[in-house]
């Protein structure tokens, strides 16, 4: 990357001792000028559900149909 006038950055990903790294870094003359430098934390999706989770998802849906078009809810003995 590069602004008009200014000089040129990198942006340097490694990995050290099993972790992951990102590094911005510049050049100046013979040197390499580190700007930033920073842990990249890998974090993984939960992607089960919980029980708990799965009940809230069912009495949520269930109490969504029970309510008529204009978001009032619907008594058990006028829906059937």
């Amino acid at each position: 990357m590069q602004a008009q006038g200014s000089e040129s950055c990198f942006l340097v990903i490694a990995r050290l001792r099993g972790r992951h790294w990102s590094s911005v870094i510049t050049y100046r003359q013979q040197t390499i000028c580190l700007i930033s430098i920073r842990l990249i934390s890998v974090r993984r999706p939960r992607l089960e559900m919980t029980r708990q989770s799965i009940i809230k998802a069912w009495v949520a849906e269930r109490l969504e149909l029970r309510r008529d078009p204009a978001g009032t809810a619907v008594s058990e003995s006028s829906s059937s």
